[in-house]
């Protein structure tokens, strides 16, 4: 299970790079169109040679890109992209998906900075050193952001909450997730949570999420033990589909009944957990707690040994789900007729229904 989770993940990270290769590309397009555009009309192809020719041509292009429309294209794209990320972080930092700039004052700062700049007569789409001057600056003071953020006590870790667990204690959620109360939440990766939790076998599945400023939430899905399963001299738990989850000790004993593969069983474990959920659903007149023992061959499809009863229901697995409605019918008429107290085995198989009765056997 990690493994193909792991290339789950990796696929993912796959997509999300074609994805941003591909917004960039259609970013660098748009950039190029919009440089086109005006009142004296640009084709794409003259504009690539102007940008490439560099600001020193002598063309009538090449004045109007690089004095007016390249300034103005540039400090839109770079405005737009400073905004989705302060954006971002504000929504991130508040832990509010409808926080806006107003919230911590962001706007004020930004009249201040607008009036300074009037003030001084500074021109951003005039000077485009100023425009990277702006943007060294935004840098610088996002690391800085990142640093307090990542190492404020306001972040550190005070509660936990986990779900969904039966089969293992919260110290064992916690270890495997690598959580610890005091660290800084924001320094914690999602995603290695998520998989250190999938590595315990009896999860299935596992959603994590931040809460901040100080809270981790935790679901699991855990697998279900179905059947008890001998392998190599040693007794496992295993689910309904015949995949072993974890062996069986004293800590987490349950009682189930024993799932035995025969040879040429292997090809029938995909169709188990369907079988198993039909047999829930078909109300046979017979004890299904009873169960002891559930075999998979090839020779005889799936065989069910109800131990109270000392009977033994047999599902052939070509066409099982007829099979087992023919068995159920059967088995109900027997039941009416009070004869099925002295049947020890019945036989589903290419549309017919046997009965053994004791002197038979």
């Amino acid at each position: 299970m990690p493994s193909g989770n792991a290339h789950m993940y990796r696929q993912l990270n796959g997509r999300r790079l074609l994805t941003g290769m591909v917004l960039a590309i259609l970013t660098l397009g748009l950039i190029v169109i919009d440089l086109g555009m005006g009142s004296s009309g640009i084709g794409p192809g003259e504009v690539v040679e102007a940008l490439l020719g560099g600001p020193d041509g002598d063309t009538a292009n090449t004045a109007i890109l690089w004095s007016i429309r390249l300034p103005m294209t540039l400090t839109c794209v770079f405005v737009g992209g400073s905004l989705s990320l302060a954006g971002l972080q504000i929504q991130t930092i508040t832990n509010n998906a409808p926080a806006s700039p107003y919230t911590l004052g962001i706007t004020a700062s930004a009249s201040f900075g607008a009036a300074i700049a009037i003030t001084l007569g500074l021109s951003v789409a005039g000077y485009l050193w100023i425009g990277a001057a702006l943007l060294v600056g935004l840098g610088v003071g996002g690391l800085q952001l990142h640093r307090l953020a990542t190492t404020s006590e306001f972040f550190a870790i005070k509660r936990v909450e986990i779900r969904g667990t039966t089969h293992f204690s919260r110290e064992e959620v916690l270890k495997a997730a690598n959580l610890q109360s005091g660290v800084n939440s924001l320094t914690v990766n999602i995603a290695d949570v998520e998989q250190g939790l999938r590595d315990n076998p009896w999860v299935l599945s596992v959603a994590v999420k931040r809460r901040l400023p100080d809270a981790f939430e935790i679901r699991i899905r855990e697998r279900i033990p179905a059947f008890w399963m001998l392998k190599d001299g040693v007794l496992y738990y295993a689910d309904n589909r015949g995949q072993i989850i974890a062996p069986v000790n004293v800590g987490n004993f349950l009682s189930l009944p024993t799932l035995e593969i025969l040879p040429g069983g292997e090809e029938l474990l995909p169709q188990m957990d369907e079988l198993s959920r039909a047999f829930q659903a078909a109300h046979l007149p017979v004890n299904m707690a009873s169960v002891s023992l559930f075999r998979v061959s090839a020779a005889k499809g799936f065989e069910v040994f109800i131990e109270n009863r000392n009977l033994v229901l047999c599902i052939a697995a070509e066409d099982w789900d007829a099979n087992l409605r023919r068995l159920s019918l059967v088995l109900s008429d027997l039941a009416r007729r009070g004869e099925l107290k002295t049947a020890r085995e019945v036989w589903a198989a290419d549309g017919n229904v046997w009965v053994v009765e004791p002197e038979n056997v």
